[in-house]
């Protein structure tokens, strides 16, 4: 028999609400427990008061962007896994999420699946 999945702690941190709670209801159908918040200064606090699995941020949000917010938790001692979401193509943003220690970046619109690679991968990262 398979083991039962990892219930994924996510943390969603975007500054479009509608959007963030559309991710939201997709990832609790994964499976996963989540929490919203809407900016990059309310992630970090968000990081500093509870544990999480998987961080999915919008790279560009208004307070603080979300490859800032990586770096000064990263600087901070705290260390979860990023994936950046973005609709900016400029290929230099894309660079900078990716060479955060390897951070995923999906690009809106995106598709499911691509979420759906990086939730497994997570999961069968903390079975080890």
């Amino acid at each position: 028999m398979d083991p039962a999945p990892i219930r994924l702690r996510v943390l969603i941190a975007d500054d479009d609400e509608a959007f963030a709670k559309v991710m939201a209801l997709y990832l609790r159908t994964c499976g996963c427990a989540v929490t919203i918040v809407l900016g990059g200064r309310p992630l970090l606090a968000a990081l500093g008061d509870e544990d999480f699995d998987l961080v999915v941020a919008d790279v560009l949000m208004p307070d603080l962007p979300g490859t800032d917010a990586c770096a000064d938790a990263a600087a901070a001692g705290i260390d979860v896994p990023f994936v950046f979401m973005t609709a900016d193509c400029d290929p230099e943003l894309l660079a900078r999420g990716r060479a955060l220690s390897g951070r995923s970046v999906i690009r809106k619109p995106f598709q499911l699946e691509r979420l759906d690679a990086v939730l497994e991968a997570r999961r069968e990262s903390s079975r080890r």
